[in-house]
């Protein structure tokens, strides 16, 4: 094991965890109820993960350790390239919902009574001008899904399911408070090294580190030296 896979750790992390946005999606199921959520959540979580695999493998097939940490950066100029970049905005409003609904959450259901809906639109307003103002400053998505990454893990891997399995479940055995308390210790050493190691050595790829296939080539990119060192390439 690799600094570098600590950093792909937290770069996972940012994919799959969504246990904030749990409770708001189960709200808006259609006749819910936790078996039929809990399949909704096996199915598509088993998509994802096929995907999440198969991605992976293609653009390391195609692009090898020269890919940029936005993939869309490392396409070659031409139509379908431009289409990709297009089509990631119709990806980013299909995520935006989900996302703003665990967001806002909270203060639609706390008593505010007439102002609430003023409060929830102002709150929603700013949650969209940060999201803007953060586009258009940081051009490199590495170091974000890793920082991004490591955050989640600390907070809704360790540090909330620990305290909850702690002070609001109840379940007072030994053995239990000890793995909670481990499961906090774990999850906040691994998201402390994520937030120090922010590099996936992506020239590793290239000395025999993967055990897969090198890059056929078959994609002509360029491959500048700082690629070699960017964080989450």
């Amino acid at each position: 094991m690799t600094q570098g896979s600590i950093t792909m750790v937290s770069t996972m992390m940012q994919s799959v965890i969504i246990q904030m946005c749990i409770l708001p999606m189960c709200k808006e199921l259609e006749d819910r109820s936790p078996q039929k959520f809990g399949r909704v959540m096996l199915a598509s979580f088993s998509i994802l993960g096929a995907l999440l695999i198969l991605y992976s493998i293609a653009g390391y097939m195609a692009f090898g350790p020269c890919v940029q940490s936005n993939l869309l950066k490392s396409f070659p100029d031409g139509v379908f390239s431009k289409i990709a970049q297009l089509s990631m905005v119709f990806a980013c409003f299909a995520v935006y919902p989900i996302m703003m609904i665990a967001m806002i959450a909270p203060i639609k259901n706390c008593s505010l009574e007439q102002r609430q809906k003023q409060v929830v639109a102002s709150v929603t307003a700013g949650f969209v001008l940060a999201s803007v103002l953060m586009a258009l400053t940081v051009d490199q998505l590495g170091i974000v899904n890793v920082i991004d990454g490591a955050l989640c893990l600390f907070v809704f891997v360790a540090l909330a399911p620990g305290l909850v399995g702690l002070f609001l479940l109840d379940r007072s055995s030994t053995a239990w408070k000890a793995s909670m308390a481990t499961l906090i210790t774990l999850g906040t050493i691994l998201a402390f090294l994520g937030f120090i190691f922010l590099d996936n050595q992506p020239a590793l790829l290239g000395d025999g580190g993967c055990f897969l296939p090198k890059s056929s080539g078959s994609i002509s990119i360029h491959c500048p030296v700082h690629l070699a060192s960017e964080t989450g390439n």
